[in-house]
């Protein structure tokens, strides 16, 4: 099986929450955990999040590119 993470940077807001919430129901997705606030800085740089340690028969799939 292969599955897809999406991870959404918003506003902290309940309207922009509900907004992504709404949005993943009509894509067929499922909320794995609660929302978090992350502090970051704008160094005037692109943000990249990496996902590094998954759990054992997991395995991320190699990509060339960026979103």
């Amino acid at each position: 099986l292969e599955y897809s993470i999406r991870i959404y940077i918003l506003d902290d807001t309940i309207a922009a929450l509900e907004r992504v919430m709404s949005q993943e129901k009509r894509l067929g997705g499922k909320v794995l955990d609660k929302p978090r606030t992350l502090l970051f800085q704008d160094g005037g740089e692109n943000l990249c999040i990496s996902l590094e340690d998954v759990g054992s028969g997991w395995r991320c799939k190699s990509q060339g590119s960026y979103q």
